[in-house]
Parts: C-alpha cells; structure tokens; sequence
C-alpha cells in the first residue's frame, strides 16, 4: 500500500516543478524589457524647458486651445508633462491634453485640469484671457523671439487688441498683428509699433 502513496507524490512533484518553470522569473523580465524599451533613455530626453516652450507654442498656436488654456499651466519634468488649472468643460480638457500629448517630445501627460461649471465670463475676463493668450502666443513663437521686447498689449473693451512699441523688423510687426487676429475673441486690431532702421 505504500507504492501508491509513493507514486502520488512523485507525480506531484513533477507537476509542481512544471508549475514553477511556466513562472520562471526569466519570463517576467523579458517582458519587462519589452516595456523599457519603448520609453526613451535619460539621454534621449529633450531638455525639459524645450518641451515647456513646445507644448504652449502649440497650445497658443491652435485657436480651439488658444483661449481656453488661458488658465492652465504646463511644467515637464524629464518629458512628463503635467497640465494644471481649470477649463469650463470636458471637451477643453481633453482638447488641451491632446494637445499636449501629440508634441513632440512628450514622454507622457499627467492631465490635473479641473472642470469647473459653465459660468459667463464679464468683459474684463474676456480681455484678460485675450491678452493672456496673446502674450504666450507672442513668447512661444520662435520668430519672433529677442524682437517683441519693446512691444506692448493693450486689451480693451469688447476684444479691441491695441499693439504699441518698436520692432527692428517689418516681418515682425506683420506677424504680431497675424497672431493677434487670430486670438478667439478678438475683435479688432490696431498696430501702432514702428520699425525702425538699423543705423
């Protein structure tokens, strides 16, 4: 009677053992592995302030983001992009992710943009989201950079956009008045900045 008793075991050790190769810790590596490797190096990694400029240039550049974004505020670390701050509704929110995650150089999005109730905006919101907008808009154009420090925004009421200043730069002055007219909830555009000769 004892041979059968000694039969069983040996049969459970056998299946143990089989059970102990399907988790071979090999296994669980080698897809692992597989995961790390889509994920680029620290080496790989764009600076983050570039991914910052990056991710607001396209922000402000499209014109259902543009406006709306006016209150959320982009950090990367080692391209992780974080977006914070508040939109009125779920579509602005996913607008402004997608966005973000469609950049290049965008590891990943951590979206913590809080949707808060639909409420209308008065005229001087409206005004300072229009100049807010404009402001970055004019910051993360790569054109335009070094040349719009001697530019000023004026909003006024009803989206009346007032631009005043100098530029060295004919193409500069035509650029900032494209950008503006292209802000949501622009009205009008008037450009007072001069261009002055080189000496």
């Amino acid at each position: 009677m004892s041979i059968p008793r000694l039969s069983w075991s040996l049969a459970c050790v056998v299946l143990v053992g089989c059970a102990r190769n399907d988790t071979d810790p090999r296994s669980r590596a080698s897809t692992t592995t597989l995961t790390s490797a889509t994920m680029p190096t620290r080496a790989e990694l764009e600076p983050d302030p570039v991914i910052t400029r990056r991710v607001e240039a396209a922000l402000a550049r499209d014109s259902r983001t543009s406006s709306v974004a006016a209150n959320v505020e982009v950090t990367v670390t080692e391209g992780i992009v974080t977006l914070s701050g508040a939109v009125a509704d779920l579509a602005d929110k996913r607008l402004i992710e997608r966005a973000a995650r469609e950049t290049p150089g965008v590891v990943e999005t951590l979206d913590k943009v809080d949707v808060s109730p639909s409420r209308a905006e008065d005229v001087e919101e409206i005004d300072e989201r229009i100049a807010f907008s404009l402001q970055r808009a004019m910051l993360s154009d790569p054109a335009l950079a070094g040349d719009t420090s001697r530019v000023s925004v004026d909003v006024s009421r009803g989206g009346r956009v007032v631009l005043r200043g100098t530029t060295d730069h004919a193409a500069t002055r035509a650029s900032l008045e494209l950008i503006a007219r292209g802000i949501q909830g622009v009205t009008r555009v008037e450009s007072h900045v001069v261009v002055e000769s080189a000496p």
